[in-house]
């Protein structure tokens, strides 16, 4: 359903990127991690 958007996380702790990417995919969303704002931009 929610397929077609995509959601990019800029998060420097994994425990709370994960966390937000597990409860985002679960309502169906594609969802990108980066560990800083440099690394979302590439």
């Amino acid at each position: 359903m929610n397929k077609d958007l995509k959601i990019l996380i800029v998060e420097d702790s994994p425990t709370q990127a994960k966390q937000l990417q597990y409860v985002l995919e679960g309502h169906g969303y594609e969802v990108l991690l980066a560990a800083n704002g440099e690394e979302g931009l590439t």
